[in-house]
């Protein structure tokens, strides 16, 4: 029964998405950067680890379940982050700059299932060095869990409106912008 609610909510959040895109997504400029030597194509489940959220749980919920939506839509398939491929996270810069870097291992599988206290076990490498998420600004984050590096960053700027229903369509435009460009092009060398 909660995965039938869910698939109708995807579905209906989509739809919505669809109509109210056009609208707002006129006016937010995305900037990607990704890791040109990798195969986007290996990459066949997900999971989510935990980044720099909205402050709102609700909001925070909305981001994970549209997004969810858009990278199955891409072929991808949502399990527990000790089985995934692919590791996302993002942050989401309101009232202050974020400087972002790493993100921990949720599954500790780089210091051998131990954590340890107060250090990042992932960094970027490749391609999507630390950078800083300017106020206003969603930044989502692709993690190879294989190679321990960031692999795709893709970062929208959104001014959150007070209205829930405007601020829903900002955060809608910016995620369908971000996902849009999803995995990026293979690279032909």
């Amino acid at each position: 029964m909660f995965l039938m609610r869910r698939n109708v909510l995807i579905q209906i959040t989509l739809l919505t998405m669809t109509i109210l895109v056009g609208r707002s997504a006129m006016g937010q400029k995305v900037s990607l950067d990704y890791d040109k030597d990798t195969n986007f194509s290996k990459f066949a489940t997900y999971a989510w680890v935990r980044g720099t959220p909205v402050p709102n749980e609700t909001l925070d919920q909305y981001i994970i379940l549209v997004s969810d939506g858009m990278l199955e839509k891409k072929g991808l398939r949502k399990v527990e982050p000790q089985n995934a491929d692919l590791l996302f996270t993002y942050h989401a810069a309101g009232d202050a700059d974020l400087n972002i870097g790493g993100v921990q291992d949720p599954t500790y599988s780089s210091v051998g299932g131990v954590p340890i206290e107060g250090q990042t076990v992932w960094t970027t490498g490749g391609a999507a060095p630390a950078r800083l998420i300017r106020k206003g600004q969603l930044a989502v984050q692709a993690l190879d869990r294989s190679s321990h590096k960031i692999v795709w960053t893709g970062t929208a700027g959104v001014t959150i409106k007070e209205k829930r229903g405007e601020k829903l369509d900002q955060v809608d435009s910016a995620l369908t912008k971000l996902f849009d460009r999803f995995p990026p092009p293979a690279n032909t060398k």
